[in-house]
């Protein structure tokens, strides 16, 4: 069994052939996912495909215990149980990532070993979550990165004794590796290492858009035998809750309220049979086959038992939605293709920037024949002309997936950023049918300077000023983001004043005396919030 193994893992290495396995499903939110292929009898064979949050960013492995509360980039907490079948059978295993200082139950206070956060945004309350959930409250947040937990001792302290006596030095996630740069006075030394163990570069892919059709192409490798082998599909969705899989969050004593549960009904899983030959053939499947541990202590597929939401739309095993083929329903789709056309595919042409604002930029480029280019991929690093090289490309945050399209045609695709007044180099390449890229397109963009941190928080001085993009209401925002948000007590009045404050703006908006009163009680506030910028 061993040998066939490395027969199988011998054969990934070398250049694909003309055969290819093509996967297609459509997601209802943006869930994780991981594709792999094994053979009948459960043996390992290849990952086709993960989500980016789990394959690039370390969603799986990173510092933090796995029930923290959650949000829009929540930066801590190492979610095992994500997709946990995938993981285990893999059979690799990674150094577990920890805090430098092993304060796993600690939300905040890492500052001492906390450097410049490229991706994550800050922890934010229930309250700030309920004002704004698709974007960072502040550009400037630092994180603990985190170290090996093997590095620590458990007599350094007693977070350390407890963190020993909690978890295995292992994981069977990869920790993130987009880093590029180290803090020398607050980085474990060796935080640029993380991106080398990181072994899921080529397959790490942006989340599906919601509601469309997505297809990944897999170029089976020329010395991979025919038979009969299995295509996977795990699939989770963060906070999708029902009765029986409703699990509490921690929550950190020292930063009560912040966060949200976000641990609900485990992976749901899809097999569909597939045999490679010298003939083309079509499988579906419309039934899931079980579902993942609640935990991801261990890979083991539970069968169905009724605690999936089977109805709820974009729930439980309606995390894939449903199609039809023939009069045949299918949430899963393969197709293995005998003989695919791939010939090598020339440099995407035409790349520029089409418009842009502080969270997105969109990009324009001239598409090839769909009968050849299987489909574009797109990625972005922080940074002027970074992407260089294939390693680079590999390195760099995946952007939106997008498929063949009309040949000769200027498409364009949005691409979302996270960090607003940014440089990054945006990189493009074309995959044909056989899964093989074509020579890397860049552009270096910027993102602009966002005029305010979150959707109209400062309700009293928008209603006093009559617009949220008033200079001295815009000056206000920054102080309330650089200022008072960085500290406990600064977050405390803010928190109060989100509660307090909406009825008073309510009746300030319809009084232009009451205005003019709000306007002249926040002039000091505005002067002292100018001064410290």
């Amino acid at each position: 069994m061993f040998g066939s193994v490395v027969l199988i893992m011998a054969a990934l290495a070398q250049t694909g052939g003309a055969r290819t396995l093509e996967v297609e499903f459509t997601v209802a939110q943006d869930p994780q996912i991981a594709v792999w292929l094994e053979t009948p009898e459960g043996q390992f064979v290849d990952t086709l495909m993960v989500t980016r949050l789990v394959g690039t960013f370390g969603l799986g492995n990173r510092p933090g215990r796995p029930d923290f509360g959650g949000g829009f980039l929540w930066p801590y907490g190492r979610r095992e149980q994500t997709l946990p079948v995938w993981a285990h059978r893999r059979g690799v295993v990674y150094d577990r990532i920890v805090f430098q200082d092993c304060k796993e139950d600690w939300l905040g206070w890492h500052e001492q070993v906390s450097s410049h956060e490229p991706f994550y945004c800050r922890p934010m309350t229930q309250a700030e979550l309920d004002v704004d959930t698709i974007s960072c409250p502040t550009t400037a947040f630092s994180t603990d990165k985190g170290m090996p937990m093997r590095l620590a001792s458990a007599g350094d302290s007693m977070e350390c004794s407890n963190m020993f006596a909690r978890y295995d030095t292992t994981s069977v996630y990869p920790p993130r590796n987009d880093l590029t740069t180290r803090d020398q006075s607050r980085d474990w030394e060796g935080v640029m290492q993380l991106k080398d163990m990181n072994d899921l570069d080529a397959v790490s892919r942006a989340t599906p858009a919601a509601n469309r059709p997505y297809r990944a192409t897999y170029g089976l490798p020329s010395s991979l035998q025919n038979g009969d082998y299995v295509v996977w599909v795990e699939v989770n969705q963060e906070g999708d809750r029902n009765a029986a899989h409703s699990y509490a969050y921690f929550e950190d004593p020292r930063l009560q309220d912040y966060g949200i549960a976000t641990i609900g009904q485990p992976s749901v899983l899809w097999s569909v049979p597939i045999t490679v030959s010298a003939t083309s053939a079509t499988a579906l499947t419309a039934d899931y086959v079980g579902y993942g541990s609640a935990t991801g202590e261990n890979g083991q597929l539970n069968p169905p038992d009724g605690s999936i939401t089977m109805t709820t739309p974009g729930s439980g095993v309606n995390r894939l939605v449903v199609r039809q083929e023939g009069g045949e329903d299918y949430r899963v789709k393969v197709r293995m293709v005998a003989n695919a056309a791939c010939r090598a595919l020339d440099e995407v042409p035409d790349l520029a920037k089409l418009e842009g604002d502080w969270q997105q930029v969109t990009v324009g480029f001239t598409s090839g024949d769909p009968g050849e280019v299987a489909g574009y991929e797109i990625r972005y690093a922080e940074g002027v002309s970074v992407i260089d090289s294939e390693a680079d490309f590999l390195a760099a945050r995946p952007g939106p997936e997008i498929g063949g399209m009309g040949e000769g045609v200027m498409q364009s695709v949005q691409i979302d950023l996270p960090r607003p007044d940014t440089a990054y180099t945006i990189a493009i390449r074309s995959v044909n049918h056989c899964g093989e890229a074509s020579a890397i397109s860049t552009l270096d963009v910027a993102t602009s300077i966002r005029e305010f941190a979150t959707v109209d928080a400062c309700f009293i001085a928008t209603a006093a000023y009559g617009s949220k993009q008033q200079a001295d209401v815009t000056t206000l925002r920054r102080f309330r983001d650089d200022v008072l948000q960085p500290t406990a007590l600064g977050r405390a009045f803010v928190q109060g004043y989100y509660a307090v404050s909406p009825p008073i703006a309510d009746a300030i908006r319809d009084s232009e005396t009451l205005k003019a009163v709000t306007r002249a009680g926040l002039r000091p506030l505005v002067r002292l919030a100018k001064a410290l910028e």
